[in-house]
């Protein structure tokens, strides 16, 4: 599979969490969302033992056996969920001394940009599937503190939290929110379109922002000129 700028960019940001991570041979590593395949595809070309779950992580986690994994990696589906239930959750399936390692967007100067998105949908509901649609919100990673006290309240030890900026170019910002999408990092409101209309609301997404001044981590969305995603994230580690 060819690479394009920002699969390579991000390449150095899974080459940090797998040295975090200090694999040997009989390593067993889960990963948790979507946003954890480009890494898990790194750790099957090193050979070591790895699984990935996309949905139904809390069902999946709740018929794992205790004590099953020496490390488990949660990347940008603390959105999507409940941290504390997560955390609980997680933590019953990592071996004692196991490494518990989260990536999750950092929401100031994020969380704006998502709001005015959900905005623009609500007003175009004609092109979405409105059994999804009513179902989903606006999602919020916690913040730092919260980040922090309910790992710590849920036994894990030696937490870390770092913030990490990762510049992402990409032509245009259609193709950024075109990637967003893939990786499974976003808010997934594309998949809510109805079949078809993908394209028609990522370009009108997009107009919409370019009207109305939209920023995202400071960076302004203009349309039709190169777009910079400067990716702010918090990069936690802990132990079980």
């Amino acid at each position: 599979m060819n690479k394009g700028a920002p699969d390579l960019v991000l390449d150095r940001l899974w080459n940090d969490i797998l040295a975090d991570l200090e694999m040997v041979s009989d390593t067993k590593v889960l990963g948790l969302g979507s946003g954890t395949e480009g890494l898990v595809r790194r750790i099957k070309d090193k050979h070591f033992q790895v699984e990935t779950v996309v949905e139904d992580c809390f069902e999946f986690l709740q018929n794992s056996q205790e004590n099953s994994y020496d490390a488990v990696i949660t990347a940008f589906l603390l959105s999507f969920v409940k941290p504390d239930k997560l955390f609980e959750m997680t933590k019953r399936v990592i071996r004692p001394g196991g490494k518990y390692v989260i990536l999750t967007t950092e929401r100031e100067g994020w969380g704006d940009f998502e709001g005015e998105v959900w905005k623009f949908l609500v007003t175009h509901m004609q092109y979405l599937d409105l059994l999804k649609a009513f179902n989903l919100a606006p999602p919020f990673a916690p913040r730092l503190r919260q980040m922090d006290k309910s790992l710590r309240q849920n036994g894990f030890i030696n937490i870390r939290i770092e913030n990490k900026l990762i510049e992402l170019p990409f032509a245009d910002p259609v193709a950024w929110l075109k990637w967003l999408d893939g990786v499974g990092i976003a808010s997934n409101y594309i998949r809510l379109v109805r079949e078809g209309q993908e394209d028609f609301i990522l370009d009108e997404v997009i107009r919409y922002s370019d009207r109305n001044k939209l920023t995202c981590y400071g960076v302004p969305i203009e349309y039709g000129k190169p777009f910079t995603f400067r990716w702010k994230i918090l990069y936690t580690t802990a132990e079980r």
